[in-house]
């Protein structure tokens, strides 16, 4: 098949796909009773379960695969957090910037900072409760990260603005 030929067929496969995760996104959404969240990739495994029972033995699952993996995560993207934090006893998460925040965790305890594809945001610990003794610093996601010190406190900044 010419290069031309599927380059446009992937871009239509890759619109539909995301037209169908929009709608089906809407549905969850609207149909979920008020206490409960909605869990935002959930139309993405819906999307995998339906391209796997309508040609499992195709050799080219794996490219429509990916396909529908990069258009569920651009959809999903503008429904989520800039980023997350989570210490020991709380979460916190935003789209911009966080000034000085106390959040008191000990040597030894787990923290988890997720940040956003293409995101610019960057975690940083401080050792006190005023932000002035830094003792680490992320922008890559850090998954249950265990603290070498005690941390007083965060900051995040670098995230765009408004």
């Amino acid at each position: 098949m010419p290069p031309k030929k599927l380059y446009k067929q992937l871009l239509s496969l890759a619109s539909t796909l995301l037209t169908i995760l929009s709608n089906t996104i809407e549905f969850y959404s609207k149909s979920q009773p008020p206490h409960q969240t909605f869990d935002p990739l959930l139309p993405l495994q819906l999307a995998i379960q339906v391209l796997q029972l309508l040609n499992p033995n195709s050799t080219s699952t794996k490219m429509k695969f990916t396909a529908t993996t990069i258009t569920a995560i651009v959809a999903v993207l503008p429904m989520t957090n800039a980023w997350i934090f989570t210490s020991c006893s709380r979460q916190w998460d935003g789209e911009n910037d966080k000034g000085c925040t106390k959040a008191a965790c000990k040597t030894g305890d787990k923290i988890d900072w997720e940040n956003q594809w293409f995101s610019d945001c960057t975690l940083r610990l401080y050792s006190d409760s005023s932000c002035k003794k830094q003792i680490g610093i992320a922008s890559d996601d850090w998954n249950d990260h265990k603290l070498s010190k005690s941390m007083g406190s965060f900051r995040v900044s670098g995230c765009p603005k408004d």
